[in-house]
């Protein structure tokens, strides 16, 4: 069984529409064939990209330039032909960590079954915890051979892993040097397989919202004749628009409930559309009050989703702004002599808004619905995927990065 987020090894090659080169270093892309001009862009060490073109450089500094498809210049010096197809970052990695339901029987004996079900993160993620302590091997074949660890994976670190290998004695998770970790040694962060809800392939009755139990025990409702009602956390919902003598009256199911407005619900409020938006423009509203994020063509709301904001002593910023880059993972640390201080290896599906502030995946909790993050917009990773791949400005394939440009305006997003 193997399961592997990047090929390791490759023969050159070309194909009609261009060449296909992998580089071994991350590489900006820039504007023009220049290291002074303007990047608005990156192409991570390991992965394909295409050009369509060269052009030699000065004497100093990158010999050749490669014309990136579609748009831009990357230095070429660390880069070589490649077989490999270009594809859109991130790619998943097909492996199926633990799902919360099971997070106390994982707990319990350290084991976990693997759930069914489409690849959902480009990595897998783990950490140091309780009875986990995540020593690293050389190598998966020293592994298997029976040698002894050559160190340990820090403390308190969420740590990413390329890959994930079968081996006589276990399965183990490759990280980018080589070294590995038993599966059965470090903690691998369950993942919650919750998304949002597009109203157009999933529409709610006229007059409603969409709405969310988030009580993490069950949400208690009122069915029509009065009877208990209790709905699993994250059950879907369709809420009359306003609430009616205390009570939001919602659908679940074909039946009716009769929610108190006290009670943990989370509401899509519509609000006057902003200026800047246009009257077909795809812009995000996020409702911090409710932990809702929706996502609307003009005034039509197309999707709608739980998120995690900032808590209340680490909120998100309220505002107008623009996603001004995006990246397909990327670490995240507290500033220097933060006193909550934090490293997070490859976050999943960034968008900037704001310096240190982005819309993200997060893999590390499943509590959306509730604030829970030190400013940013954490998502379920499904939801930070599909929010990815729609919102500008638009990555390229190949492309691990980019930075919104006057022809690559970034999306509208309001916090409120």
């Amino acid at each position: 069984m193997l399961w592997l987020a990047i090929a390791l090894a490759e023969e050159p090659g070309a194909d009609a529409a261009g060449e296909v080169l992998v580089s071994t270093d991350d590489v900006w892309v820039r504007v023009e064939a220049d290291e002074k001009s303007e990047r608005i862009g990156r192409l991570a060490a390991g992965w394909p990209f295409r050009i369509t073109d060269r052009a030699k450089g000065r004497k100093k500094g990158c010999q050749q330039w490669g014309a990136v498809d579609p748009v831009g210049w990357a230095c070429l010096d660390w880069s070589a032909p490649t077989e490999r197809e270009v594809a859109d970052l991130p790619v998943l990695l097909d492996y199926q960590p633990p799902d919360p339901a099971d997070f106390d029987a994982y707990l319990a004996d350290g084991t976990f079954s693997r759930p069914d079900g489409e690849p959902i993160l480009p990595f897998v993620y783990g950490r140091v915890w309780k009875q986990w302590k995540a020593p690293l091997y050389a190598s998966a074949e020293a592994f298997a051979a029976g040698e002894g660890p050559v160190g340990q994976l820090p403390v308190g670190r969420r740590a990413r892993f390329v890959g994930a290998t079968e081996t006589p004695r276990g399965v183990v998770l490759l990280r980018d040097d080589g070294t590995v970790v038993p599966e059965a040694e470090i903690y691998v962060f369950p993942i919650t397989r919750f998304q949002g809800r597009d109203l157009r392939d999933d529409p709610v009755p006229a007059g409603h919202v969409p709405a969310w139990a988030v009580e993490y025990d069950g949400l208690d409702a009122a069915g029509p004749d009065g009877s208990a009602v209790t709905m699993p956390y994250h059950t879907p919902l369709s809420a009359q628009a306003e609430p009616v003598d205390g009570e939001w009256v919602a659908t679940v199911a074909d039946l009716e409930v009769h929610v108190p407005v006290t009670a943990q619900l989370r509401v899509w409020r519509p609000a006057e559309r902003p200026a800047e938006a246009g009257d077909s423009e795809l812009w995000l509203d996020l409702d911090t009050r409710q932990q809702v994020l929706g996502v609307l063509e003009g005034d039509t709301l197309i999707y709608a989703t739980l998120v995690s904001t900032g808590l209340w002593s680490t909120p998100t910023p309220s505002g107008t702004f623009r996603i001004t880059d995006k990246a397909a993972w990327g670490d995240m640390r507290s500033r220097p002599g933060a006193a909550d201080a934090y490293y997070v290896e490859a976050v999943p599906w960034v968008l900037h808004f704001k310096a240190r502030y982005a819309l993200h995946g997060a893999y590390w909790h499943w509590g959306f619905g509730h604030r829970a993050s030190h400013g940013c917009v954490n998502l379920a990773p499904s939801d930070a995927q599909w929010l990815y791949e729609r919102i500008q400005p638009d990555a390229p394939p190949g492309w691990h990065a980019v930075w919104e440009t006057d022809a690559n305006p970034g999306t509208l997003l309001r916090v409120r």
